[in-house]
């Protein structure tokens, strides 16, 4: 009854009940820990983690997981629990797992993963990610839009300028649709001025000039957009 009683306060936003009870079922289940069972474990995790302590309830849905490595949802919430405590590492292996011990995936569980490792700076492994997401949902535009994040890591130097295709697939994506290119501009922005320095770094001006003046036609209050077109007209390599 206890066990129930702290799975429902937790449902209900009752969280500091629902920390209490569990606390107390793992007390009574002290000497026979095979009294307890996958989601004691799982909802001690979140109401920790509701109650701020991250760090413990990351703990806690890995234990839980060992219990039923096929329930998607107790890796979906390690890994926004993970993600929330900046435990990048955790959060990454938390949807990896997913990916190999669930049935059914998504686009969006590539998605996540790729999100955790480009946030732990695993650039090569996130665009590989990223690439499953645009293979499954090809017309879904942030797949192609963390591909260009991923790549503009890789090619600090705009050597390769391999997050081009990918940063102007997002583009062609969005502006299909009017109504995005208000609701995505700051993306916009990125993807088009990414675009266009790369193209002013190859010395490429007459293709970098059409890329801000895109951006100056999403916000003409862009000074980098500005200032570059003012270079561009006054180089001696653009004329």
């Amino acid at each position: 009854m206890m066990r129930i009683m702290a799975y429902v306060a937790y449902e209900v936003n009752l969280n500091d009940t629902a920390l209490k009870t569990i606390a107390k079922v793992f007390e009574l289940t002290e000497a026979d820990t095979s009294r307890r069972i996958g989601r004691d474990y799982a909802y001690y995790g979140k109401a920790l983690s509701k109650a701020g302590n991250d760090s413990l309830g990351t703990d806690y849905l890995f234990r839980a997981i060992a219990f039923d490595q096929k329930n998607g949802d107790l890796y979906d919430d390690l890994g926004k629990m993970a993600m929330k405590a900046k435990k990048y590492d955790i959060a990454a292996k938390a949807y990896q797992d997913k990916i190999a011990n669930v049935t059914k995936v998504t686009s969006g569980d590539f998605f996540s993963w790729g999100r955790a490792l480009y946030s732990a700076k695993m650039y090569i492994e996130a665009d590989s990610a990223f690439s499953k997401v645009t293979e499954l949902s090809p017309t879904w535009p942030n797949g192609y839009l963390y591909r260009g994040r991923a790549n503009g890591q890789l090619d600090s130097t705009f050597t390769s300028l391999s997050a081009v295709p990918h940063y102007q697939k997002y583009i062609d994506l969005i502006s299909a649709d009017s109504a995005n290119v208000v609701k995505f501009s700051k993306e916009l922005i990125e993807a088009n001025s990414y675009i266009a320095y790369a193209y002013l770094k190859q010395k490429d001006c007459d293709n970098s000039l059409i890329y801000w003046k895109n951006v100056l036609a999403l916000d003409p209050k862009i000074q980098q957009a500005i200032d570059a077109i003012k270079i561009i007209k006054e180089s001696k390599d653009c004329k």
